[in-house]
């Protein structure tokens, strides 16, 4: 496949600035050898548009199901003109669904990073929730009931945190699992008949 690589792109600051921060970050968290100013257009083979037909995902990042399958490609640098005339509808919340679309189908980092979150807080929750009944237990609260709903409140809301991240990591296997595409990509075959068995192989 032949990768059209932006090597300078005449548009707005804001979307110059936004483009940046999308390439780099998912060169940075996903494909590494992602173009730095990213691509528009792609010219794919037969063979590799097969592939990418056999993945009918819904919500996902094209560009990086193309970068997935993982065959050869060649990049060719341009350089992308302003537009003459007309405004674009590539709008905010676009884009913004774009970004979410494309690190969410390759990425499993959002979720962890929830995952960590959770499990931090609530490790802080935890420790909170020991000292204001250490606390209680030396007299030093003399507020009645604080002691006791801040532990609950503390307690319950750390063990919610906790399952709420456990349930996340087990609904991104389901995810990964659902999602139709395949485990690995077989490029070409040599020897294989129809059904899968060699034909016409011989040891030396």
């Amino acid at each position: 496949m032949v990768v059209a690589a932006r090597r300078h792109r005449d548009d707005p600051l804001p979307s110059r600035l936004a483009a940046a921060i999308f390439n780099r970050l998912f060169r940075l968290l996903v494909f590494s050898r992602l173009p730095v100013d990213g691509f528009d257009f792609v010219l794919l083979d037969r063979r590799v548009a097969r592939a990418v037909a056999a993945m009918p995902e819904k919500h996902s990042y094209l560009f990086g199901q193309i970068y997935w399958l993982g065959f050869q490609r060649a990049i060719v640098q341009y350089d992308r003109a302003a537009r003459p005339s007309g405004a674009s509808g590539w709008t905010f919340w676009r884009k913004v669904k774009y970004f979410l679309d494309a690190f969410t189908a390759f990425s499993y980092l959002p979720m962890r990073a929830a995952s960590a979150l959770g499990v931090a807080l609530a490790t802080l929750g935890f420790c909170y929730a020991a000292f204001v009944a250490w606390m209680r237990l030396l007299g030093d609260i003399p507020v009645p009931g604080f002691a006791a709903l801040m532990v609950v409140l503390l307690v319950v809301s750390g063990t919610q945190l906790l399952v709420t991240g456990l349930i996340g990591e087990y609904l991104w296997r389901v995810l990964e699992e659902a999602r139709p595409r395949p485990p690995y990509v077989v490029a070409r075959t040599l020897n294989l008949e129809a059904g899968g068995t060699t034909a016409g192989v011989r040891q030396r």
